[in-house]
């Protein structure tokens, strides 16, 4: 699990506390370290293995809090339980006398395809920063001091296309397309040309091979292969939303 610590130092999301019992029955010293690999709490080979190894790690964690690595293709397989939740005396349903929040235990669960955050719903994250300085200084001139920075360099593959194919296509290898533009086009680009009239008639999923022009009907091309016949018409697209922050 090397690229998960280092994942977590570089994000640095979420200050956390040292922990905490191993399976077993042992209480050894806490260690310094925070953060802690499922598969030291036991197997994983099995979804009900797993399962017992999650449901016991938490409630290790939960001692003193903590985040937890969870490897994706093990995550698919547990049944999701409260990583936090309140404590009651006396228990449920009998009338509360007193409560109190249980320590949360953050998960970070790493995919092949992204690594996602599991924080204790209760709480939240928590991102604070308190901006005082000593006693007679100030900030310099014309100083910008956001207290988060989101960089995301957009280098190459992201593209925004759709246009109307401007000519019959028969199905075979390829095959010319012609567009009434190639801006935003490239070759190895992934494109959807439908059959007809707008979205229908089906789809080819398409690799473009190249790009040209055709002197003869001055129009703009595409080179790709298609299994299936296009009329006139039909919509060429690909468009990619690759901004910097998605809310729900």
């Amino acid at each position: 699990m090397r690229t998960s610590r280092l994942l977590v130092a570089a994000v640095m999301l979420v200050p956390l506390c040292a922990l905490m019992a191993q399976p077993g029955g042992k209480e050894p010293p806490a260690p310094a370290d925070p953060l802690r690999d499922l598969a030291e709490f036991g197997p994983t080979d099995t979804p009900a293995k797993a399962q017992a190894t999650y449901d016991a790690a938490l409630a290790a964690m939960k001692k003193k809090g903590g985040l937890l690595v969870v490897p994706g293709d093990v995550w698919k397989s547990l049944k999701d339980v409260p990583l936090q939740g309140l404590v009651r005396t006396p228990a449920a349903p009998g009338e509360t006398k007193q409560w109190k929040t249980d320590t949360g235990v953050t998960v970070l669960v790493v995919g092949d395809q992204h690594s996602t955050v599991k924080l204790p719903p209760l709480s939240g994250l928590h991102i604070d920063r308190n901006l005082r300085l000593r006693d007679g200084d100030s900030l310099p001139h014309w100083g910008t001091h956001p207290m988060l920075t989101l960089n995301s360099n957009v280098a190459y593959g992201s593209t925004s296309y759709l246009d109307w194919l401007q000519a019959p296509v028969e199905k075979g290898p390829d095959r010319r397309f012609h567009v009434p533009t190639v801006r935003g086009l490239h070759p190895g680009m992934f494109i959807n040309i439908h059959g007809h009239s707008g979205y229908g008639g089906g789809v080819t999923r398409a690799c473009i091979k190249s790009l040209g022009w055709d002197e003869e009907k001055k129009l703009h091309y595409l080179v790709a292969d298609t299994s299936m016949d296009h009329k006139a018409g039909a919509i060429l697209h690909n468009k990619s939303n690759t901004g910097i922050l998605h809310m729900t």
